[in-house]
This record gives C-alpha cells, sequence and structure tokens, in this order.
C-alpha cells in the first residue's frame, strides 16, 4: 500500500511482519513532505510475553539450607523465558518491561520449625519474601503458600524461587499438578 491516505480503518491484506514499515506524515505542517519511519515491531506491544514453569516430581528440601525450586515443565512459554534443563530453577527476561512474577508451593507437614520463602532476581537480591512458623497448621497440615511482586526486568535478568526450612530434617515439596511448586513471570507494560 504505497502513499495511502488512511482516514478511516483499513483492512491490511496480510499480517506484517516485524521488520515491515509505517510511514507517518502530518499532512497538516507546512513541510508535509518529512515523513516518520516506525517498524511494525516498534509498534506492537509486548504484552503476552510470559511462562509458567512447574516441577512434576517431588523435591526434597534439607534442613537450614536455602533451595532453588527446580522446574522439570513448562504450562506455557511464550518467549523462551524457561529451559527445562539447563539452570531449570530460572525464568529468564527476554522481554524488558515490569512483569507479575509469582510463586506456589506445598511443602510437607512438620509442626517444628520456621518455613521461608523467598523470589530471587540474579541469584543474589531478594525481591519478594515471605517466611512462617509451621505450628500454626498443627499436625497434618503442609505448609501451601504463594508469593508475588511486580518487578520491572531487564533483558536477562533472572528471577528463581527459594525454599528454607528448619524442622530438623529433610521435607518434601511436594509435586501437584496446576499447584505446587510453580514459578511464573507475566509482562505487564
Amino acid at each position: 500500500m504505497a502513499d495511502t491516505k488512511l482516514s478511516a480503518l483499513i483492512e491490511l491484506a496480510a499480517t506484517p511482519a516485524n521488520d515491515d514499515e509505517v510511514y507517518i506524515r502530518d499532512v497538516s505542517e507546512a513541510a508535509a513532505t518529512e515523513s516518520k519511519r516506525i517498524t511494525v515491531g516498534n509498534l506492537m506491544r509486548a504484552e503476552g510475553k510470559g511462562a509458567r514453569a512447574y516441577h512434576n516430581i517431588d523435591q526434597a528440601i534439607a534442613n537450614s539450607t536455602w533451595a532453588a525450586i527446580a522446574l522439570n515443565s513448562e504450562l506455557y512459554d511464550t518467549d523462551s523465558i524457561h529451559d527445562n534443563v539447563t539452570n531449570n530453577s530460572r525464568l529468564t527476561c527476554k522481554t524488558a518491561g515490569v512483569y507479575v512474577i509469582t510463586g506456589h508451593i506445598d511443602l510437607e507437614e512438620s509442626i517444628t520449625g520456621l518455613r521461608s520463602l523467598y523470589i530471587r532476581l540474579n541469584g543474589t537480591t531478594s525481591i519478594a519474601e515471605y517466611q512462617s512458623n509451621n505450628v500454626e497448621g498443627g499436625p497434618g497440615f503442609s505448609w501451601i503458600t504463594s508469593i508475588a511482586t511486580n518487578y520491572k526486568l531487564a533483558v536477562n535478568d533472572y528471577v528463581e524461587l527459594m525454599i528454607r526450612q528448619t524442622s530438623g530434617g529433610s521435607l518434601d515439596l511436594r509435586a501437584y499438578a496446576n499447584t505446587s511448586p510453580h514459578l511464573a513471570m507475566q509482562r505487564i507494560g
């Protein structure tokens, strides 16, 4: 469509590619010969970028030790954010922006000690934390909890879900379809 004046909605014959260009010219200006060129890729917003990964088998969590939660499977991944094998505890940002980051876990019951969960950024920085004394549920109740934050990520920033428990022995992080353990990040802006 060469030099077509758009005065109404015009349907394209085919879906434009990211490197296709749109030219914009303000004809009300005196110098109406000058155009602004924008690629379709720049016009398209990056919402919809995200991933939700999970682990499909129980994972033993040692006493008094921080552990990154393994994630060997995906519910979805729209931006190559997760790898099921290499560094599978990580979700890695491929499109910069603000993300909602969530984690969900179910840890085996024990009435002794503390339970701690946090979202770790780039292997060092905590960006969301939750801790509880597990005796509040009583015997027979596992520690089921979720954690969430909004955070601005740059390309190649990565997040992990970290867990620690002080029961005096090893506890299983239980694998349940659609609930535990899960780590997700979804771009919102």
